[in-house]
């Protein structure tokens, strides 16, 4: 088994995330998203994105059509 990653570049955040690039650098901006410098690269934390995942608000439009599918 592969050791999880603990840094990604902004790029592979971005696709993991699903959003493009101008919102990535709003979220490293208000600090939603915790950005560090190895050299001249940018690398995301894991944690930062989990933990940001973990705080989104569920989907209304998924709790809607899970009840209406049952």
């Amino acid at each position: 088994m592969e050791p999880q990653k603990l840094l990604h570049r902004p790029r592979d955040a971005q696709r993991m995330l699903g959003i493009g690039p101008t919102k990535m650098y709003e979220l490293i901006k208000t600090g939603q998203l915790d950005a560090r410098k190895i050299g001249r690269c940018t690398a995301i934390t894991d944690e930062s994105l989990q933990l940001l995942v973990a705080g989104l608000p569920p989907s209304r439009v998924a709790t809607k059509d899970l009840a209406t599918a049952t």
